[in-house]
Order: structure tokens, then C-alpha cells, then sequence
């Protein structure tokens, strides 16, 4: 049997993930961000704080294969939560970093297109599917986790976000923090949002998945401090800290455990 197309939902949800996955370009080729500098207007000031883009595409760029899995995978659930996270998460701390660490308006409209139009345009395009959103959210986070192991991420999601909203708000409150620290901070925040999705589902395969991001948020986290020199920011620290106990916990209970059989349902 032919496989059934993309739906527009899902196929928004590509264009996020390959949107995202595509800061990578400006990552590796940061001349990318002379073109962005012309595009956000003559106030910007991305040219001086290219580190600090970097920085924020870094831990923004892996996002992207959270949509893609969403899409391929047809969990229209996770479909949703990536549009909520955004609205609700990513865009108010745009909204805060704009505020308090001298980030030029233009500059934030321009990242505002990703964060919080493409998921306004789902919302609006899709709007018979996007009014059962808090429904859906709601009958999956309902599912109890079926291991140990689910349960363990259900709770390193948990304190990891509280974690990352402490670190978020401190970051934001202080007067020393960088161009755009409070807001590359808050995005952890939504791996960890991720993992209690994960935690939820009862599909056996997507742990497998859940590893992957774990270990690409290490990763992530490794460069910012000791590639773009921001090791000595003590929420990145504590953030790395965690997330490398709290992976290798889920780890080890994962090698330790047996697999949940697949329902023949």
C-alpha cells in the first residue's frame, strides 16, 4: 500500500525542521552573517557579536530533527508541542532577551520569523487540525511512562526545565549577561520538554531517538564553551553538568533494562 502524502500540517513541520537544521550553514560559514547583518538594518550589531549567533544557532540548528521525526514519524502530538514550545517558550524569551541585553529589534524580527511566524502560519493554514492541539497534548502526557527507564527521563526532563527557567531568569536579571546569553540559555529548555514528551510515548523505538538528542545537546554544549569560549559562564556549566549525569543515568538504565515488547495492536 502507497504511503499517504504529507499532510500540509506535517509538511510545515519539514519546512521547520530543514529551516532550523539549515543555521548549521551559518554555523560552519559564519560569512553568512555579513548577509544577515544587511538584512536585519544599518542598527545591528550581529558582525560584533558573531560569537554570540553562533552560540544561539548552535543549540537552536538540532531542534530541526525534533520537527523532522515529528513529521516522518505522523506523531502529530509532537507536530503540536513543537508549535506550542515556541509560541509559549522561545518566542517570550526572544521577546526578554530583546529587552534586557541590547538586542536590536530588527534583528529580532528577523529571528521572530522562524520562532513565531512559521508556527502562527501552521496555526492559521491549519486551523481545524491546530484547535485540537491542547486535546492531543493533553491525551498523550496522560499515557503513563511503560519503564524505569521513561520514567528516569520523565524527571530529567522535569528538573532540567525547572533548571533552565532558574538559570534563564538569573541570566536575564543580571546586568553582566551577554548580546544574546539569556536567550541561547532558555533553549535547552526545550530538549528537555522533548525528553517528557519521550517519556509519554509508547512507541518502543523513539527512546532510540530520545539518545540521540541527548548526546547532540552534550555535543551542543561542549562547543559553545570550549569552541566559542564560553566556558566560564556559570549557567552553561551547570547546564552541562546535569545533562551529562542525568545522560549517563538514562543510559546506564537503558543497557541494564529490558526492552518493552511491541503491542501487536
Amino acid at each position: 500500500m502507497a504511503k499517504q502524502a504529507f499532510t500540509l500540517y506535517e509538511t510545515i513541520a519539514i519546512i521547520s525542521g530543514l529551516t532550523y537544521l539549515s543555521l548549521y550553514a551559518a554555523v560552519i560559514y559564519p560569512e553568512i552573517f555579513i548577509f544577515l547583518q544587511s538584512f536585519a538594518g544599518g542598527d545591528s550589531k550581529i558582525k560584533e557579536n558573531i560569537n554570540e549567533f553562533r552560540s544561539l544557532f548552535t543549540i537552536v540548528a538540532p531542534i530541526g530533527f525534533v520537527h523532522l521525526f515529528g513529521a516522518f514519524n505522523r506523531f502529530t502530538s509532537l507536530i503540536d508541542l513543537t508549535i506550542v514550545w515556541r509560541l509559549l517558550w522561545g518566542g517570550p524569551w526572544l521577546y526578554i532577551n530583546a529587552k534586557t541585553s541590547g538586542l536590536e529589534r530588527s534583528a529580532a524580527i528577523v529571528m521572530a520569523v522562524i520562532d513565531v511566524g512559521i508556527p502562527l502560519l501552521a496555526i492559521i493554514l491549519n486551523f481545524s487540525t491546530a484547535v485540537g492541539i491542547p486535546s492531543r497534548l493533553l491525551e498523550h502526557f496522560s499515557k503513563q511512562p511503560i519503564s524505569l527507564s521513561r520514567t528516569v527521563l520523565l524527571w530529567i526532563g522535569r528538573v532540567g526545565f525547572a533548571i533552565v527557567l532558574f538559570l534563564s531568569v538569573n541570566v536575564a536579571k543580571s546586568k553582566d549577561q551577554l548580546y544574546l546569553q539569556s536567550f541561547y540559555t532558555s533553549v535547552p529548555g526545550l530538549y528537555f520538554l522533548f525528553y517528557n514528551y519521550i517519556s509519554h510515548s509508547p512507541a518502543v523505538f523513539v527512546v532510540y531517538f530520545s539518545v540521540f538528542i541527548e548526546l547532540v545537546l552534550i555535543a551542543n554544549l561542549l562547543v559553545l564553551m570550549y569552541v566559542y569560549g564560553e566556558y566560564q559562564q556559570v549557567a552553561l556549566q551547570i547546564l552541562l553538568a546535569y545533562t551529562s549525569v542525568a545522560t549517563f543515568t538514562h543510559l546506564s538504565l537503558l543497557a541494564t533494562s529490558k526492552t518493552p515488547k511491541r503491542s501487536s495492536k
